[in-house]
């Protein structure tokens, strides 16, 4: 039972307020014993400070970026919407039909010389495996003169 209360005694957080009240009552060891902690934890806090400071710093010049990026976005939005409404107002509804129309004929087309590009690249495969086997009888048979 003893040890639960020594435990519990040592788990017992100090304060600053505690250190002041209980500072007449401190020796000198025990007073530059604290100063250290003190010190160290000045130092510690200093240090965590500057690292947070240029966190910070980074974190605005980002910011700054960002910034800039969306004046830079927001701007050619509002172009490409002023692009829109001059192009419906021109009657780019049906223009847009021919063009859509176009571009299907030309996908259509691109197609059809696609299949016609890839029989002809399976007809050279097949040429090409044809020619090798003409080629190993060959010399096959140059070899066995």
């Amino acid at each position: 039972m003893e040890n639960s209360n020594a435990d519990a005694d040592e788990e017992e957080e100090v304060t600053f307020h505690d250190i002041k009240k209980n500072l007449k009552d401190y020796n000198v060891k025990e007073l530059r014993s604290l100063a250290c902690v003190l010190v160290d934890s000045f130092y510690d806090l200093t240090k965590e400070k500057k690292s947070l400071n240029q966190c910070i710093d980074e974190l605005e010049s980002e910011k700054g970026i960002l910034i800039t990026n969306l004046s830079g976005l927001e701007e050619k939005c509002q172009q490409l919407v002023n692009k829109q409404n001059n192009f419906i107002k021109k009657g780019g509804a049906s223009d847009m039909r021919n063009v859509q129309s176009e571009l299907e004929v030309e996908l259509k087309r691109s197609q059809e010389e696609l299949t016609l590009i890839m029989k002809r690249n399976s007809e050279l495969e097949k040429d090409v495996i044809h020619l090798k086997a003409e080629l190993e009888k060959s010399l096959k048979w140059n070899a066995s003169s």
